[in-house]
């Protein structure tokens, strides 16, 4: 009998340790899974860590791309259009004293009359601006066409001394208007410097403002003392020849109004050095007048 029941609680001791084995199996096992799964979590949740940093990372280079390519736009140098507008406006307001076109003035009306003249002659939405100065060194001129004005110098010495119409001062105005088409200011002041800086851009860099410079006194050079060669007036000449002819009694006008110009620069001083920028009006009229046969 005793010998039965120890074996029996061996037996149910057996039985129960084997069951506490295999549940403690089955405990490690649930805990090596968690413990496995808790890897994957940890693992997922670096790689959307380095991918949210990656994306703040790119929008940061962005930003900053952005930022110094605003920056290095701020070094640009001016485009063609906006370097001659700089010119033009410079040299005006540098040469106000010699010019003398800063003085209480009279509307002459020419703006009206010019522009008639122009849409005329098959200019429309022709943009222009006339200044009126008080100088006979400088009759008349036209500066270089900055892309949207036509900017037209005027001397009232000149205009009181031949005593001219509206008519005839856009016969004047006309001229200078085709000179500016044919680019003969702007190829003179044009160098090949300036034109290698125009539009491009110096960040990180000097400024060459030494072209401009350069630009600027070429100005004075070509308004007070180089002026037109004789092919370059012949050019325009013939051109206005050619266009006036359309309407023989304009073209009439023009042939007097060079003829009055070759009488004042021969008669009074204040003009003698007009043929030095306009050469010359003599010659001009034999380009005008037909040859004459011999009979």
């Amino acid at each position: 009998m005793k010998l039965l029941i120890t074996f029996i609680t061996i037996g149910n001791f057996l039985n129960f340790s084997l069951a506490n084995t295999n549940i403690e199996k089955k405990s490690e096992t649930v805990e090596k899974d968690f413990l496995d799964y808790s890897n994957i979590k940890e693992i997922l949740k670096a790689d959307q860590l380095d991918e949210v940093m990656k994306k703040k990372k790119a929008v940061q280079v962005e930003k900053q791309n952005a930022k110094e390519k605003f920056i290095k736009s701020k070094y640009n140098y001016p485009t063609e259009s906006e370097t001659l507008k700089i010119l033009n406006e410079y040299w005006l307001v540098k040469s106000a004293a010699e010019l003398g076109w800063n003085f209480k003035k009279p509307d002459y009306g020419l703006d009206t009359s010019f522009k008639e003249f122009l849409e005329k002659m098959g200019h429309l939405g022709t943009k222009f601006r006339i200044m009126i100065i008080k100088n006979s060194k400088v009759s008349h001129f036209s500066l270089p066409f900055d892309g949207e004005y036509y900017t037209f110098l005027i001397s009232s010495q000149f205009m009181r001394s031949l005593d001219l119409s509206r008519a005839e001062i856009s016969l004047i105005l006309m001229e200078d208007f085709y000179r500016s088409q044919a680019n003969y200011f702007y190829d003179f002041i044009m160098s090949k410097e300036l034109k290698e800086v125009i539009g491009k851009n110096f960040y990180k860099a000097d400024f060459n403002k030494k072209v401009y410079l350069e630009a600027l006194k070429k100005y004075d050079e070509f308004v007070f003392k180089e002026g037109f060669s004789f092919k370059q007036q012949f050019y325009i000449t013939k051109k206005m020849d050619s266009i006036l002819k359309n309407d023989l009694t304009v073209w009439g006008s023009y042939l007097k109004l060079i003829e009055k110009i070759d009488d004042l620069v021969k008669t009074n001083v204040l003009f003698n050095e007009y043929t030095k920028i306009y050469p010359s009006p003599e010659l001009q009229l034999n380009w005008l007048k037909p040859a004459q046969k011999n009979i």
